[in-house]
């Protein structure tokens, strides 16, 4: 076949005279035509673009520039006085274009892109989440009651407290531990005026950490937490029971908001989320494949069944 005028400046009749030994298909910007073709090489270029080009993305239509017919005449004249130059421009014009929709293409990626979270652990806040419940109240007055009086010790210990509590049973807890340890990471959305804003969480041990989604994308395992839940299992196995609090930067979300945030998590990591934890395995083990508005659909669906807001 013979070559391209854009990967070749010689002309057919020159072509016939290059060394056999050359590589003709190599791109090669030494290889011109003689002095004694003139103008030839003009016609060859035209004829050689006409019947051997078929490639549309190896052109560039200068017609379609709204400029081209006030320079029309000018680009005539260097096209025929001077077709390397031309050609150079061409090639040119070429680069800039195809840089242009790579960069365009690379912005469209990172903004449609979630990226990998990191399984670092968290940066805790303060003095919270504390080590053991020993901590927040003593075990020893309160390990002879009931399940439901401790449940309603708990509440009111924490009811004029700006922060968010309750029990969880210890079947739902361990299920959240064992889906924990392969699928840590999540995302989950919050309403915010028109849209939505996601909310990136990471369950470590025992505590679980959330942070706006794009505060962790900028700060990576330095974002700080703007919601941090401590589970205290210690009654898990004679009561059945796991206490739960969290304190939350009422600067990122308000009370409510980290209510609901803690209602989706459970819902995804319970032993009843069923086809709904795949979101989960999607997001931590095949993150291409996940897609973040499956997580709205989820949403839609369970919505009803989350904490309105006033």
């Amino acid at each position: 076949m013979l070559p391209r005028s854009q990967l070749l400046r010689v002309c057919l009749s020159c072509w016939r005279n290059v060394p056999t030994q050359l590589n003709r298909s190599t791109f090669s910007r030494n290889l011109l035509c003689s002095n004694k073709c003139g103008l030839r090489w003009k016609k060859s270029q035209q004829a050689v673009t006409r019947d051997y080009s078929n490639t549309k993305a190896d052109e560039l239509d200068i017609s379609q520039n709204p400029y081209f017919d006030k320079y029309k005449g000018k680009i005539s004249n260097i096209q025929s006085t001077s077709p390397e130059e031309f050609q150079a421009r061409i090639d040119q014009l070429k680069d800039k274009k195809l840089e242009s929709l790579e960069k365009r293409k690379q912005e469209i990626k990172e903004a449609q892109s979630v990226p990998k979270p990191s399984v670092e652990s968290p940066k805790s806040s303060g003095n919270w989440p504390p080590r053991s419940l020993d901590e927040v109240m003593k075990i020893d007055l309160i390990k002879d009651k009931s399940a439901e009086e401790i449940k309603k010790i708990w509440s009111q210990y924490y009811a004029e407290k700006d922060c968010i509590f309750g029990t969880v049973e210890a079947i739902n807890y361990e299920s959240l531990v064992a889906k924990a340890k392969t699928c840590p990471l999540f995302m989950y959305p919050l309403p915010k005026g028109d849209g939505y804003e996601y909310y990136f969480s990471q369950i470590h041990g025992k505590d679980i950490y959330f942070t706006p989604l794009g505060m962790y994308q900028l700060l990576k395992e330095n974002a700080p937490p703007c919601l941090t839940v401590a589970h205290f299992p210690e009654f898990a196995d004679d009561k059945g029971i796991v206490l739960m609090a969290g304190q939350y930067d009422e600067n990122i979300i308000s009370k409510q908001e980290a209510v609901i945030l803690v209602c989706q998590m459970s819902a995804y990591y319970s032993p009843s989320a069923g086809e709904r934890f795949n979101l989960v395995r999607l997001f931590n083990l095949t993150p291409d494949k996940f897609k973040h508005l499956d997580v709205l659909n989820e949403y839609e669906k369970m919505k009803h069944t989350l904490p309105s807001y006033n």
